[in-house]
């Protein structure tokens, strides 16, 4: 029997600015005025939700100070988060389900618990420097005796809640965020890209939503259990196993609990003590994780949106010198920008303590981060191919521009030939015959020349 749980679900968003990191570490006053600014234009206009530049003043941060070093290690910065007051469960949200789960689960939600603890909690939302936002909120179970079978239910229940009750307000959130950047006129710390952001034109709200909350990860903290030698995870194989079909062979135990990674990048956590403990040496490494994750998708969209862009503005501006070379001049810098980004993500440390670490190594596995950096290089390197064929198109261009001027000049030298070869031999004079012999020689190799620099290369 389940007790005493918590279900923290994980999401993500994109809000499409981009910061530059370079800019904000050698000048770190300006990203606290920027901050600051961004926060004070969110909290403008009356809301319900709480903006801020931290919320972690009074959490207890253990896994962010060395033993070793001097110095405090920090995670990666945000630039500004949200926070959402608690929302309890409503009967009409069922109709805006398409899974159903809502409708499927009611009843049996509202035996196992009362509509006041039908709530998501700590709703949290961290907008980052590269354009991605990550949604957080918590279930609270307390004082149950939930089988294996029923917590498997709540967790689905959970699950769905957090989009539905969710996605609207944090694509508004996001909305907001997006506005009070770009009113900012000293945008000194924002990354200028050459194509500007589709998310943000047209139907903003719309754009946003469709993009937000895709998707829900659950890490799941489970108390009451008894650490034994023979501790077996086979009555929580149900919630375990799912798609994969069994857990993960290795457990990152530690000195209260013992972490199990399940299906669908899920997490499970059984805690061998009663009481609660601080979740944030398992939250911090799963914030990161999901931070770096999202910022590839959006990434990823941005480059191949960029790519249609690029494509299609040499399609329609005149084929000059002066646009060949603006366009691959963008087309540089936006590969420079996202090169330097990439690069970032191996950039941070959060802990010297190999538990933790080995939990965010085997998070950042999961969730295919590797793969998916080589996926955002692979696209990059397209972009990269645009500026290879400008340059090839340049090169024809140009080469055809000197084939036209030798051209003219050859059909001018052959006339002029023609005429002095036909001045000399009506003259009948026969010491000029070495003149038209040498005139002949200079034709051959004016024609010669002109076919060696007209040859098409053979591939």
């Amino acid at each position: 029997m389940i007790k005493n749980a918590q279900i923290i679900v994980s999401g993500i968003g994109l809000s499409d600015v981009y910061f530059n990191d370079d800019l904000m570490t050698i000048a770190p006053e300006r990203l606290i005025d920027i901050k600051e600014t961004i926060r004070n234009k969110c909290c403008f206009t009356p809301c319900e939700e709480t903006w801020s530049c931290g919320f972690e003043e009074n959490v207890n941060d253990t896994l962010i100070k060395s033993h070793s070093s001097y110095k405090r290690l920090t995670k990666r910065h945000y630039i500004v988060a949200c926070r959402f007051p608690s929302l309890a469960y409503q009967s009409e949200w069922k109709s805006q389900d398409p899974l159903g789960a809502l409708l499927k689960f009611e009843k049996q939600m509202l035996n196992l618990f009362t509509p006041e603890e039908l709530t998501l909690h700590d709703i949290t939302l961290r907008f980052y420097s590269y354009g991605n936002v990550t949604i957080q909120g918590k279930f609270i179970i307390r004082d149950k005796e939930l089988s294996v079978e029923d917590y498997h239910a709540v967790s689905d229940f959970v699950h769905v809640l957090f989009k539905v009750a969710l996605q609207d307000k944090v694509a508004k959130a996001i909305e907001k965020y997006v506005n009070a950047v770009n009113s900012i006129t000293d945008n000194i710390c924002l990354l200028s890209l050459p194509i500007p952001s589709e998310l943000h034109d047209g139907n903003m709200i719309q754009n946003i939503m469709s993009q937000t909350l895709q998707f829900g990860i659950r890490t799941h903290y489970i108390y009451d259990v008894e650490k034994k030698d023979d501790f077996s995870l086979a009555p929580f194989y149900p919630i375990l196993s799912g798609e994969w079909e069994e857990a993960m062979a290795k457990p990152i135990v530690s000195q209260n609990c013992t972490a199990y990674f399940g299906w669908s990048h899920s997490m499970y956590l059984f805690h061998h003590q009663e009481q609660e403990i601080s979740h944030t040496p398992y939250e911090i490494p799963m914030e990161v994780v999901m931070s770096n994750w999202s910022a590839l998708q959006g990434m990823q969209l941005r480059i191949e949106k960029a790519r249609v862009a690029f494509m299609k503005q040499i399609e329609e501006k005149k084929k000059t010198r002066k646009n060949y070379d603006k366009i691959s001049d963008d087309v540089k810098d936006f590969i420079l920008k996202f090169e330097r980004m990439i690069a970032y993500f191996d950039s941070y440390t959060i802990s010297n303590n190999p538990t933790i670490f080995h939990m965010i190594d085997a998070q950042k596995k999961a969730f295919l981060e590797k793969d998916h950096v080589i996926r955002v290089r692979k696209k990059l390197n397209l972009l990269q191919k645009i500026v290879d064929d400008l340059a090839a198109s340049e090169k024809k261009r140009h080469d055809d521009k000197i084939n036209r001027i030798l051209f003219i000049i050859t059909i001018f030298a052959l006339l002029n030939s023609v005429q002095i070869t036909y001045e000399l031999i009506t003259n009948k004079n026969s010491q000029d015959i070495h003149t038209i012999v040498g005139i002949f020689i200079g034709l051959v190799a004016i024609v010669i020349l002109y076919l060696r620099i007209n040859k098409k290369p053979t591939t």
